[in-house]
């Protein structure tokens, strides 16, 4: 649709929705066509059955997780006309909704006069009435809702994967161990006793820094040997007398999130670890699923990540975001996006007492405040706190700490609001001290502040903004008469209705 903003500040109009869902129906994928009106657009008649409203809720919170809900769709079905759908598979299938207006007697129509603004997934179709169906959505995270990889060793042998009559790996069943960035004191997968093999990565990694034995470095190959060594797996030279550890420079992958392409080069920000994560691994994504103006902007520090067991790909994806103070969500049309969870400098809307509807700005909660954050950075993998090698008692001291530590504190808050500067721990993928520290000083900048959740119900005009976004609010009530900048970080859109209710932490 040109010009939605417009068309969402034009009074009086008729607003409807179009939904295009696909089914499989009898063994084929069908798109079934439905809308709130009887309308024809693109030739294709929609059927006039969608009941109620079109409504999601989208949410962001102070954990660094993000929470898409989306009302069911309510299908008229009087007299049971459309009882065979409950037959159809509609799990995971594709829906798109349309909203714009009621076309004129005889006008003809395209979807090009519509705005897409839901692109989203079935999760399934029931029924909680005698007479209608429900269409129940959930977003495009819950596609990334699985496991990272599920890649087993398998009973490999001197290169080859052999039958366990001739051969029996004891570690044939453990998972393939994955690298993103760089990770410092790692335990490698024991692949091959016989040929003293181990592996980092099931692919080429960009450089195993340093192998130990018991904390003392040890010669290693990569390359040497009548057997083949596989990519992102080494080699010693000796028999080991301890535990073996490595420090590793992690995938070769990065991936151009502008243009979708996959280079062979090293990257590990924590951005690009992400993108190759949802690119690569798990329940892939294609590149146009991802928001490319927010992967370049934010998440730029360096993170390093060691997979060994079966992971979720949604939540590690979460953790590093949070790691740098980001949070991992989607966009209303499907995009999986990064948000910074913070007070921005600036906004370009701005939201007026004309704005809100009479009566519904409320302060919805206060938040703590805190006066220290700790947060945990280049983690240890592999804790060693009984080395008896003959090493330089610092870096027994090293290998015996599980995380380096950036503390941020502020001795007037705590003597003003009597709270500890000695928080818990929180553990981060982060890998640099100096980024450490910016990240730890931004949480507690954050949150050293009295902030507060502004909660109100706005009319269409704002039905654009989304979670993640900076508006500036400017109302006659709580002290907003100059402007206070915030952060959206909920929204419960209604296109039908032309309205939205706004979380705004200020």
């Amino acid at each position: 649709m040109n010009n939605y903003q417009t068309w969402l500040e034009t009074p009086n109009i008729v607003r409807i929705a179009l939904v295009q869902v696909q089914a499989i129906v009898s063994g084929s994928l069908t798109t079934r066509y439905l809308s709130t009106h009887a309308v024809t657009v693109d030739s294709i008649p929609y059927l006039p059955v969608i009941k109620g409203t079109i409504s999601i809720d989208e949410s962001i919170s102070t954990n660094y997780t993000a929470s898409i809900g989306y009302g069911d769709i309510q299908i008229a079905n009087n007299n049971g006309i459309y009882d065979s759908w409950l037959n159809d598979i509609w799990v995971n299938k594709s829906v798109k909704i349309y909203v714009g207006t009621l076309p004129a007697p005889g006008a003809i129509s395209t979807i090009s006069d519509f705005e897409l603004v839901i692109d989203g997934l079935v999760d399934d179709i029931d029924s909680k009435d005698r007479t209608q169906l429900n269409l129940k959505l959930h977003n495009k995270l819950e596609k990334i809702n699985t496991s990272v990889s599920e890649l087993l060793l398998g009973n490999y042998y001197q290169g080859n994967i052999v039958a366990e009559a001739t051969y029996v790996n004891q570690y044939r069943n453990s998972l393939k161990p994955l690298v993103f960035g760089e990770v410092h004191n790692i335990t490698p997968l024991l692949t091959d006793p016989t040929l003293l093999e181990y592996m980092v990565s099931p692919e080429a990694v960009e450089q195993i820094i340093e192998v130990r034995d018991n904390g003392v470095p040890v010669a290693f190959t990569q390359t040497s040997g009548t057997i083949a060594i596989p990519a992102g797996s080494f080699r010693l030279l000796a028999t080991p007398t301890g535990t073996i550890t490595c420090s590793v420079q992690g995938i070769k992958k990065t991936v151009n999130i502008a243009g979708g392409s996959v280079s062979s080069t090293y990257t590990n920000t924590a951005s690009n670890a992400i993108a190759t994560i949802l690119k690569l691994w798990g329940q892939t994504l294609d590149y146009t699923e991802l928001d490319a103006t927010s992967f370049a902007a934010l998440g730029t520090q360096y993170v390093g990540v060691y997979v060994t067991e079966r992971q979720n790909v949604l939540e590690l994806c979460q953790s590093i975001a949070k790691s740098c103070g980001l949070i991992v969500t989607t966009t209303r049309t499907g995009k999986v996006k990064l948000v910074e969870l913070d007070i921005p400098a600036s906004a370009t809307t701005n939201i007026t007492d004309s704005d809100i509807f009479l009566n519904t700005m409320v302060i919805g909660q206060k938040l703590d405040v805190v006066a220290g954050v700790k947060l945990g950075y280049a983690k240890n993998w592999t804790v060693q706190p009984t080395l008896l090698t003959y090493i330089p008692q610092q870096h027994k001291d090293l290998y015996a700490t599980e995380w380096l530590e950036s503390s941020q504190t502020d001795s007037t808050i705590k003597n003003n609001y009597s709270v500890t500067t000695e928080p818990a721990l929180e553990t981060s993928y982060l890998v640099d001290k100096t980024q450490a520290d910016a990240v730890a000083l931004k949480k507690l900048n954050l949150f050293k502040a009295q902030r507060k959740i502004v909660n109100m119900t706005c009319t269409a005009k704002m039905l654009s903004v989304q979670v993640g976004d900076a508006v500036t609010i400017t109302s006659s009530r709580f002290g907003f008469s100059g402007g206070t900048l915030g952060r959206v970080i909920s929204t419960k859109p209604d296109w039908l209705r032309g309205r939205i209710e706004l979380g705004v932490l200020v």
